[in-house]
């Protein structure tokens, strides 16, 4: 009778610590997840700076080459103020104001990807995390139920509820 005890309080002990180990093992899993969300944020963050940063250098470029455009018509000895030269002016100004709006809407485009990615991870993070705790608690669960069953089976189950 007690060998039979003995070998159903280790089985319960084994269940216990494998739910114990699941759920650590899921903490471990979920904080890898948490860190892969903040290298997503911090990406986006370096690519939505680094594209700003191109847009503001694209808008300075572009002004300086519409500056050497006026200088140019002006040594020519052309009027900037109406005809050709002034539509090219305005087309060139309108070229880099696209240019800057596209460089600058790719940057916060990813930045609102980084952000999703990141989110995604964590709602992963907290899934794993809470599968862990019901590995535990299932582990738990099962080490009880197999005490009992070998206690049963021992018929002190019985003993010990009837006096």
């Amino acid at each position: 009778m007690w060998p039979m005890i003995i070998l159903g309080a280790i089985q319960a002990g084994a269940s216990i610590f494998q739910g114990i180990a699941q759920s650590q093992a899921g903490e471990q899993n979920a904080r890898v997840l948490e860190q892969q969300a903040q290298l997503r944020r911090e990406e986006g963050e370096l690519v939505r700076r680094s594209l700003f940063e191109r847009a503001r250098r694209t808008r300075v470029q572009g002004e300086a080459f519409v500056g050497s455009q006026r200088a140019g018509v002006a040594s020519a000895g052309v009027s900037l103020e109406q005809g050709s030269p002034l539509a090219v002016l305005a087309q060139t100004r309108k070229s880099i104001a696209t240019d800057v709006a596209r460089t600058r809407e790719a940057g916060q485009r990813a930045f609102a990807l980084g952000l999703s990615q990141a989110d995604i991870l964590g709602q992963q993070a907290d899934i794993t995390r809470q599968f862990g705790t019901q590995q535990a608690i299932a582990g738990g669960i099962q080490g009880g139920t197999s005490f009992l069953g070998t206690l049963n089976q021992a018929n002190i189950y019985q003993n010990f509820w009837q006096g």
